[in-house]
C-alpha cells in the first residue's frame, strides 16, 4: 500500500517509519525503542488505511496501556485527520485500553452474557473487599481454615484469593481446573495427596462461588472483563458478528499484555484472512510482569505468524547521544542467551539522530554520597544550580525517579525539599491515611460515631483481636486522629460547634431513617479548616488537600455500598461505628491507600515530581535524577503462583533463575531513558554490584561542566495533554442545572452520598434497550410478551443486587408500572422495530478544547429517511416546559453529530414519552431546522466556555427539588446562594 502523498508533506518520517505507514495486508512486529516516535508512526498507519479505503472506522480497533494514553491517541488521530481532509466520523474507531474495548464489546453483546445492563467493573480494592465480606460464601469453614493456615488473617486470604481468582482468569486455567478438580466440593473424604493438590482443589471450588457472586452483584473485576470477552467472541453469534466487522487491530505497549489479552486480540484479528494484527513495543521496557504480563507474546509474536513483516525503529528522538549510550551499555552487560532457543532479548541498539549535531558535554553523571540525608541535600543542590544557571524554568523539569517512593525511601528527599522550600509531588507513597486532613475527618466520625481510640485500644488489649486483620496499629492510628481533632478544635472553634450540633442532632433525631454517613462528611466541609481546602487557590498548586477530601468522600461511597445501613440514627451508631472502624477502614489502614493519582490528575507545574520507576513509564523529563540506588539490590524471584502451574496451558518461558536479572535491567532502562538532557544516578555510601558494570563509564557529578546543556523551555512535563472529555447530559446540561453542583462532582471527583432516584426509569430505559439490540441483530422473533418478561425480571433483580444503601428499591406497584410501560411500547411499535438502524449509539463533536460525546438512542429507517428517537421514561410535559430546552439541545446535538458523520441526516427528531399510554401521545416531534439548532449551539457553547473557564458560580438556585436533594445544600446555605 502506497501512502498517500498528502501523510508525506505534513509529517517527516524515517525510512523505518514509512515502512509502518505503508503496511497493508497481514501481521506486522514493530520493535520500537525508547523516544522513537511509535506511536506517531502508528496511528499514521491507521490514518493511511482510512485514507486508502482499506478500512472503514467501525472497521478498526486501536488500543494502548492507560487511559490518558488512549484518549491521547484519539485526539492527535483527529488532529492528523483534520489535518489531511479525512471527514468520516471517527467516533465509529475503537480507541482505548484493551479494559475498555472489551467493556465496549460486552455493553454492545450484553444479552449474551449472563450480566445486566449497568454492570459494575471493580478494582482490586473493592474485589478484595467483595471476597472479604463473602468468604463464607465462596469457602467452606474447612477450607477457611486451610486459607488461614496459609496465608494468616481474613483480609489476608481475601487478598490472596483476590490474586489467585485473577490468575486463574487470566491464564484461562479454569477448564484445566475443572478437568482435574470438578468435584471441587472441600469435602475430607477422598482429599487430595499433597497440599498444592488440596490447594488447586479448594480454589477451584472457592472459584466457582467467586464467579456465581460476581453474577449475583452484576459486576466484573479487570480480569473476568476480559475473560467474558473471551468467552463472547467463542459465541455462535455474537463472535463471528465482532470478529467479521474488525478488519485491523493496531495494539500499543505490546510488551504488557499478558495471555488473555494476548487471545483476545489474535481471535479479534481472525476475522480476515490475512489476519491483521499490528502490534507495537519493546521488551526492554516490560515491567508489569507483577499484574501478569509476559515478553513472551512480544518475543514469539514472529513465531506465532511467521509470515510476519518485522520492523526496527531505534532511532531515538528524546535523549542526548550521550544518555543512549548509557542505557545501550546498561542492556548489554546482562546475559540474554537462551540455549534452548531465541534470545530473550531482541538484538538492538537504540541509535541517536544521525543528521544532528548534538551539544558536547556530559550528560549522564553518577555521584556516590556519604549517607542518604547528603543524597537529599545535594539533590536539593543540583536543582538550585540548574535553576541558577537557567538550564530549567521550572522545578517540575527535574524529575526524581525511585524503585519505591514510600516515606523509608522519600521521605529524606521530601524533608530536604520542604526545607528547601521547593514544592513537590508524592502521589504515590501509601502515605493517604497520614495526611493531615485526612486524620483529622477520621478523628471527626470517630467523634460522630462515638468510635472511642481508648476504648477500642482497651478492648483489643483485653485479647479481642480487630477484626479482619492482625495488627494492633489502628488503635494507635486512631489516637493519633483524636489528638489532632482536639488540637484542631481549639484552633477552629467552629469546628468543635459543628461536631457538638451533630452529635446533639444525632441524640434527639427519632427518625427510622437518618442521614448516610457522606452526609456528615459534607457538613463537615462547612467548617475551618476543611473550608480552606475546597476554596479556589493559587493557578498551578497541587490542590493536594482537596485531592485528599475528594477520595475520602471516594472511600465513604465505597463503604456504603459494601457495608449498607438505611441512615444514622441513635440505634445504628454502634453498628456503623463497627463497620466502618473494625472492618472497613482497618483494613484500608492495613493495605495502606496511595494519595489520589486518577488519569486527570496531572504533574502539577512548579513542583519536582517523585515517581516510582513504573509511574514514570512514559512520561519524558530534561532532567532525571534516579536516587537511593544503594537500595537497588537484585532481589530472587519467587513465583507466587507455582502452584497453579500442573494447570497451566503455557509451560514457563523464561528460567525462574534469571528472571530477577531480567526485570531489574528492564526497570532501569525505563528509567534510565526518561532523560532527555541530563541523567544522574545517585547514591549513598556505595553501590550495589549489579550496577558496578555502568558507572564506571559515567563521570563524577562533582566534576560536571553542563554550561554546554541547552536551556529547556517551560513545556509541560507531560506531552500531548488530552482534551477534556464532556457528556451533553453528564456535562453540559449538569452544569446547566447547577454549575455548583458540576464543581463539586465533575470538575472536581467528590462523590455525592445522596443518589437521586430513577430505577423505575432505569428499568424501563434497560429494557427497551435490549428490545432494540435484539431487533438490530434481526432476532426480533425470538421475543414475545412471556420471553420479555424475563429479561425484564432480570434485570429488575440485577438492579436490586446493584442497589446503594441510600437507594430505596422499586415497591410492587413501581415495578408493575415499569412493566406496563415496556409492554405498552413493544406491542405499538412493532412495524418499527423491523426498521431499526442503530441503538445506543455513540456520538461526538470535537473542539479546539474538549470533546462532547453522547448516545442516540434509536435511530430507525421510514419511507421518508432516518427518524431519531430519544426515550424519556415519565409522562409526556406541556410544550412549554423549561425542561424541553435541555431535550431539544439532546436532540439536536445529535443529529448535528450525526450529519458529519457516515449516516443520514434525521429527517424528523422525536421524543417518546414512554408513561403515556396512546403511541400519539407518547410521541412529541422536535422542530429542527437552522435558527432553533444556532440558538440552542449557541447555548450550549456558552456553557462549555463557562465550564473552560471554571466559573462555577450560582447566579440564580436551581429548583427547590435540586437543592432538597444535594449533599452541598449546607455549604450554600452557609454562603447565602439558597
Amino acid at each position: 500500500m502506497t501512502i498517500k502523498p498528502v501523510l508525506l508533506e505534513k509529517y517527516a518520517l524515517n525510512a523505518e517509519q514509512c515502512e509502518i505507514v505503508a503496511h497493508e495486508d497481514g501481521p506486522l512486529l514493530v520493535i520500537a525503542g525508547p523516544g522513537s516516535g511509535k506511536t506517531k508512526s502508528l496511528l499514521l498507519l491507521a490514518l493511511n488505511l482510512l485514507l486508502n479505503e482499506k478500512v472503514e472506522p467501525s472497521e478498526l480497533i486501536l488500543c494502548t496501556y492507560t487511559e490518558r494514553a488512549a484518549s491521547t491517541m484519539q485526539d492527535r488521530l483527529a488532529e492528523y485527520s483534520e489535518a489531511v481532509g479525512y471527514r468520516k466520523d471517527l467516533s465509529q474507531l475503537r480507541i482505548g485500553t484493551i479494559h475498555s474495548i472489551c467493556k465496549q464489546l460486552i455493553v454492545e453483546n450484553i444479552y449474551y452474557t449472563s450480566l445486566q445492563n449497568d454492570f459494575k467493573t471493580i478494582d482490586t480494592t473493592e474485589q478484595q473487599i467483595l471476597i472479604l465480606e463473602h468468604l463464607q460464601d465462596i469457602c467452606t469453614p474447612e477450607m477457611q481454615r486451610f486459607y488461614s493456615a496459609r496465608w494468616g488473617t481474613a483480609w489476608s486470604v481475601a487478598c490472596k484469593l483476590g490474586e489467585c481468582f485473577t490468575r486463574i482468569a487470566e491464564e484461562l486455567l479454569y477448564d484445566n481446573l475443572k478437568e482435574v478438580y470438578k468435584s471441587g466440593s472441600g469435602s475430607t473424604t477422598d482429599r487430595p495427596r499433597t497440599t498444592d493438590d488440596r490447594l488447586r482443589s479448594y480454589l477451584f471450588h472457592s472459584y466457582r462461588k467467586y464467579q456465581e457472586l460476581l453474577v449475583k452483584r452484576n459486576c466484573l473485576d479487570f480480569a473476568h472483563l476480559q475473560n467474558c470477552v473471551h468467552r463472547l467472541l467463542q459465541h455462535p453469534i455474537a463472535g463471528p458478528r465482532i470478529i467479521d466487522h474488525t478488519h485491523y487491530v493496531l495494539v500499543d505497549e505490546y510488551q504488557d499484555t499478558n495471555y488473555i489479552q494476548e487471545q483476545i486480540l489474535r481471535k479479534l484479528a481472525s476475522g480476515t484472512v490475512t489476519q491483521n494484527l499490528c502490534v507495537v513495543g519493546d521488551e526492554d521496557q516490560a515491567l508489569y510482569r507483577f499484574r501478569g504480563a509476559t515478553v513472551r507474546n512480544i518475543l514469539e509474536f514472529k513465531q506465532t505468524f511467521p509470515a510476519c513483516k518485522v520492523v526496527h525503529l531505534l532511532i531515538n528522538y528524546r535523549s542526548h547521544h550521550a544518555i543512549i549510550s548509557a542505557y545501550n551499555t546498561w542492556m548489554q552487560t546482562c546475559d540474554w542467551t537462551n540455549p534452548a532457543g531465541s534470545s530473550f532479548r531482541t538484538e538492538k541498539d537504540v541509535l541517536p539522530i544521525p543528521t544532528k549535531i548534538y551539544p558536547q558535554y556530559g550528560s549522564a553523571y553518577a555521584a556516590v554520597y556519604r549517607d542518604i540525608y547528603e543524597e537529599a541535600e545535594q539533590f536539593v543542590a543540583t536543582i538550585k544550580r540548574l535553576q541558577r544557571q537557567g538550564k530549567i524554568q521550572d522545578y517540575s523539569q527535574v524529575a526524581l525517579l525511585l524503585r519505591s517512593v514510600k516515606p523509608e525511601f522519600s521521605a529524606p528527599y521530601i524533608q530536604a525539599l520542604e526545607a528547601a522550600g521547593i514544592p513537590y509531588f508524592c502521589p504515590r507513597s501509601g502515605a493517604y491515611f497520614e495526611q493531615e486532613y485526612v486524620q483529622l475527618l477520621v478523628g471527626c466520625l470517630a467523634r460522630i460515631l462515638g468510635f472511642n481510640d481508648a476504648e477500642h485500644a482497651s478492648v483489643a488489649t483485653a485479647g479481642e483481636e480487630l477484626e479482619y486483620v492482625d495488627s494492633d496499629a489502628l488503635p494507635a492510628y486512631l489516637h493519633v486522629c483524636e489528638e489532632r481533632v482536639r488540637y484542631a478544635c481549639q484552633r477552629f472553634p467552629y469546628l468543635l460547634r459543628m461536631l457538638q450540633q451533630i452529635q446533639r442532632e444525632l441524640a434527639q433525631n427519632q427518625r427510622q431513617r437518618g442521614f448516610p454517613l457522606t452526609t456528615y462528611f459534607y457538613r463537615l466541609l462547612t467548617v475551618r479548616p476543611f473550608l480552606d481546602a475546597i476554596k479556589p487557590v493559587d493557578a498551578g498548586q497541587p490542590e493536594l488537600q482537596r485531592h485528599n477530601l475528594e477520595q475520602f468522600s471516594q472511600l465513604l461511597s465505597l463503604f456504603q455500598n459494601y457495608y449498607p445501613h438505611p441512615g444514622l440514627t441513635v440505634e445504628s451508631l454502634d453498628a456503623i461505628g463497627h463497620d466502618f472502624f473494625r472492618k472497613f477502614l482497618c483494613v484500608l489502614y492495613a493495605a495502606g491507600v496511595n494519595l489520589s493519582e486518577d488519569h486527570q490528575l496531572k504533574l502539577p507545574p512548579g513542583h519536582v515530581p517523585i515517581l516510582t520507576i513504573h509511574q514514570a513509564k512514559g512520561l519524558e523529563f530534561p532532567v532525571v535524577v534516579v536516587g537511593r540506588l544503594d537500595k537497588a539490590e537484585l532481589y530472587p524471584y519467587r513465583n507466587a503462583y507455582k502452584f497453579l502451574q500442573l494447570c497451566a496451558r503455557q509451560q514457563p518461558f523464561e528460567p525462574e533463575p534469571r528472571i530477577a536479572a531480567f526485570d531489574y535491567y528492564r526497570l532501569f532502562y525505563v528509567a534510565f531513558s526518561r532523560a532527555r538532557h541530563l541523567l544522574l544516578l545517585t547514591a549513598s555510601k556505595g553501590w550495589p554490584t549489579s550496577l558496578a558494570t555502568l558507572l564506571p563509564d559515567l563521570p563524577l557529578w562533582e566534576q560536571a561542566n553542563i554550561e554546554r546543556m541547552p536551556a529547556t523551555e517551560a513545556v509541560a512535563v507531560e506531552p500531548d495533554d488530552p482534551l477534556l472529555r464532556y457528556g451533553l447530559t453528564s456535562h453540559v446540561q449538569y452544569y446547566d442545572t447547577c454549575p455548583r453542583q458540576f464543581q463539586f462532582f465533575r470538575h472536581h471527583t467528590f462523590v455525592p452520598g445522596i443518589q437521586k432516584e430513577y430505577r423505575e426509569g432505569q428499568l424501563v430505559h434497560y429494557t427497551l434497550e435490549h428490545i432494540h439490540r435484539v431487533a438490530c441483530d434481526n432476532e426480533l422473533s425470538s421475543l414475545s410478551e412471556s420471553a420479555l418478561r424475563v429479561v425484564f425480571e432480570r434485570k429488575f433483580h440485577a438492579q436490586l443486587q446493584s442497589a446503594q444503601s441510600t437507594s430505596v428499591p422499586l415497591d410492587e406497584q413501581q415495578k408493575e408500572r415499569a412493566w406496563q410501560q415496556v409492554l405498552r411500547y413493544y406491542e405499538q411499535n412493532q412495524e418499527e422495530l423491523r426498521n431499526v438502524i442503530a441503538t445506543e449509539l455513540p456520538v461526538q463533536l470535537r473542539s479546539a478544547r474538549s470533546v462532547l460525546t453522547g448516545k442516540v438512542d434509536l435511530l430507525i429507517n421510514t419511507p421518508h429517511g432516518p427518524v431519531m428517537i430519544d426515550f424519556k421514561t415519565q409522562p409526556r410535559v406541556d410544550d412549554d416546559a423549561p425542561i424541553l430546552k435541555h431535550y431539544r439541545q439532546q436532540l439536536h446535538f445529535y443529529a448535528n453529530s450525526l450529519e458529519r458523520s457516515n449516516y443520514q441526516r434525521p429527517t424528523k427528531l422525536f421524543l417518546y414519552w414512554t408513561a403515556e399510554a396512546s403511541k400519539q401521545d407518547a410521541l412529541m416531534e422536535i422542530p429542527y431546522d437552522a435558527n432553533s439548532r444556532a440558538e440552542l449551539d449557541q447555548d450550549m457553547q456558552e456553557t462549555l466556555d463557562n465550564i473552560h473557564g471554571e466559573k462555577f458560580h450560582v447566579r440564580r438556585p436551581p429548583a427547590m427539588e435540586v437543592c432538597r436533594s444535594c449533599d452541598i445544600r449546607y455549604l450554600c446555605r452557609q454562603d447565602n446562594i439558597i
